[in-house]
């Protein structure tokens, strides 16, 4: 998601500040732990939009994985975005939130049915892994 999103803003007026975890290829990156609050409120200084994709997007990934990066991580991101008072805070979220309710009461993913009515704005969540419980989680630090 990181990359394609560089792709759409990449002739945009907007100046970008690339931040990722670790050097990548083809990349200047300004590498951060966004677990690090002073770290987070440095790098976002002078920033007005934070687009929030970091994060472990694996859905197999673990608790304590998903906990830290993701769930702590989102939380240092919105409070070093409000520090640094930017205007706009974008956080991807996952249809991991929802998965569950394509799958019949007491089924697995594997058991994903292919017809099923459409999900709308008001279904509880229905996570389908520890990754979903962290978004949804990252959804609820956002609103707070």
């Amino acid at each position: 998601m990181g990359r394609g999103t560089l792709t759409a803003f990449r002739d945009s007026d907007h100046e970008i500040r690339t931040v990722t975890n670790r050097e990548q290829d083809n990349l200047d990156p300004v590498v951060a732990d966004v677990t690090n609050y002073k770290s987070t409120v440095q790098v976002l200084q002078g920033c007005n939009v934070v687009i929030h994709l970091a994060g472990n997007h694996d859905p197999d990934a673990d608790w304590e994985s998903v906990c830290h990066v993701n769930i702590d991580g989102t939380q240092t991101i919105y409070e070093a975005a409000v520090e640094n008072d930017l205007d706009r805070i974008v956080f991807a979220s996952t249809n991991h939130i929802t998965h569950m309710h394509h799958v019949p009461a007491g089924g697995t993913l594997d058991d994903l049915e292919s017809e099923t009515d459409a999900i709308r704005i008001g279904n509880p969540d229905r996570p389908d892994s520890f990754y979903a419980v962290s978004k949804i989680t990252g959804e609820a630090l956002g609103v707070y």
